[in-house]
């Protein structure tokens, strides 16, 4: 317990860091990381519970998927927007990874630029 706390604080402080938010009053980040964190604990107990007969990797896809709408990021104006903190990059499917970039537009949507 204690070290999953230790990674979830570490995710979030980096995350903070490369998003550039303000740690004491932005939720997204060590929300995502908790969420994160949960989603991969999830996916080994699943995985062990299959006795290894479940692949891994199809668990981390699944399980990113369902929580992907809320780690849109902050101020995407996508999903519930429950963890919108800041405009910015959001985690985006890169393979079977996730990294932060910037958000693609919709089709039909125009730059503010």
């Amino acid at each position: 317990m204690e070290r999953q706390a230790q990674w979830r604080d570490g995710l979030a402080a980096e995350l903070t860091r490369r998003l550039g938010l303000d740690p004491a009053t932005d939720l997204y980040p060590p929300l995502a990381a908790g969420m994160a964190l949960t989603a991969f604990d999830l996916v080994l107990q699943r995985w062990s519970d299959s006795e290894g007969a479940a692949d891994p990797a199809a668990l981390t896809d699944r399980a990113f998927a369902t929580i992907a709408p809320a780690l849109d990021g902050p101020g995407t104006g996508r999903g519930t927007g429950a963890l919108t903190a800041a405009e910015g990059s959001s985690p985006v499917r890169c393979g079977s990874r996730w990294r932060h970039g910037r958000r693609r537009r919709a089709p039909g949507e125009t730059s503010a630029r």
